[in-house]
């Protein structure tokens, strides 16, 4: 009775452990997958919660502003243009590669204060003029949220490499139909920024 026992426990061929291999390889491939689709999933919403909390902020900042003077006018100050690559493809910048640093002033009814409002788009950073505890004013800057950087990512026709992964995608400001207007839009290399994640603001100029 022994001895047949022995003879016929011969364990897991080799096809046998072949096949378990293969399912046991399949499981953790599946599982692997699963978590990095909610890594990712979870990083995209961490991304999009710093993008929101920085145009809570700067929104704000304007808007108080709004709320509590009334806005006389807006008047455009300076501009400069300049490469958002570094390192590109050809020799001259196409108008996909010409990005605009505008500084506008914004004048109030009633009062001396004023405000200057920065937008550079060449290093990702949003200025605001801004009254401290002594009640001067002192230009503040705003850097968008780091997300990392594109090691190498296409824009229009050329080829950059070390740029910001997020940044200043377009803006405009301006005076219209008696309101003054601010829209400025984010882009991200890996992340899509809805309308929502911009920075749109409308207020009344000469309300009363």
């Amino acid at each position: 009775m022994l001895k047949t026992i022995l003879i016929d426990n011969k364990g897991m061929s080799v096809v046998e452990v072949i096949i378990t291999f293969t399912l046991v390889a399949t499981i953790s491939l599946s599982l692997l997958n699963v978590v990095m689709t909610y890594k990712d999933r979870e990083e995209t919403e961490s991304y999009k919660q710093e993008i929101i909390s920085y145009k809570n902020t700067i929104t704000k900042l304007i808007q108080d502003d709004a709320t509590k003077y009334i806005i006389k006018s807006i008047e455009k100050v300076s501009e400069t243009k300049g490469k958002l690559c570094k390192q590109y493809e050809g020799t001259h910048p196409s108008v996909e590669n010409t990005l605009n640093v505008l500084s506008y002033k914004i004048s109030f009814v009633l009062t001396d204060e004023v405000r200057i409002l920065t937008i550079d788009r060449l290093n990702n950073v949003i200025t605001y003029s801004e009254t401290g505890k002594d009640n001067t004013r002192e230009e503040v800057d705003h850097p968008l949220p780091n997300l990392g950087t594109s090691s190498k990512e296409r824009v229009g026709k050329y080829e950059c490499v070390k740029i910001p992964s997020l940044r200043i995608s377009d803006m405009s400001i301006k005076e219209e139909n008696g309101f003054f207007k601010v829209d400025i839009n984010f882009y991200h290399n890996k992340v899509k920024l809805e309308n929502r994640y911009g920075i749109h603001i409308i207020a009344p100029i000469n309300f009363t």
